[in-house]
């Protein structure tokens, strides 16, 4: 970055429409691919954990993702978990599915066994089947 580039995450921004034209985002189509974006805003979320004055991030850290997410995008996000805060362990989850097993035990008291998973999201809706008490990786749809 040069000298006269600022980043600003979330509430730091103080007039989103004027600065509208130069927003960067991470993500395209809800798929992260622009891994310095990333690292800028894992470094804005780590220090306002007060985790940025450490040489390393001493935590594991569990990363959401959406459903079939590429092997490619998660191999980059952990390299750069590991390489730049050299984080113990990463463990990935299906966003999705942690909200629906977080509701299903406080609404219903157990797991989801059946049922379909509705995620909408900024850019795409999700319907995913759960069988078993197991997402139907096989029969989800986008």
């Amino acid at each position: 970055m040069g000298e006269s580039d600022q980043v600003c995450v979330g509430n730091d921004i103080s007039s989103v429409e004027a600065v509208r034209s130069s927003l960067r985002t991470q993500f395209d189509r809800c798929l992260v691919s622009n891994y310095s974006v990333q690292e800028q805003l894992l470094d804005y979320g780590f220090a306002h954990l007060g985790l940025h004055r450490q040489s390393a991030i001493r935590h594991p850290v569990v990363i959401t993702e959406p459903v079939c997410n590429p092997g490619y995008c998660r191999g980059q996000m952990s390299e750069l978990l590991f390489e730049a805060y050299d984080v113990p362990a990463v463990a990935y989850g299906v966003d999705a599915l942690f909200g629906a097993h977080r509701g299903s035990v406080e609404q219903l008291g157990r797991p989801l066994e059946e049922g379909l998973v509705v995620s909408c999201g900024h850019c795409t809706c999700r319907i995913l089947p759960v069988l078993q008490g197991r997402l139907d990786a096989t029969h989800c749809k986008r």
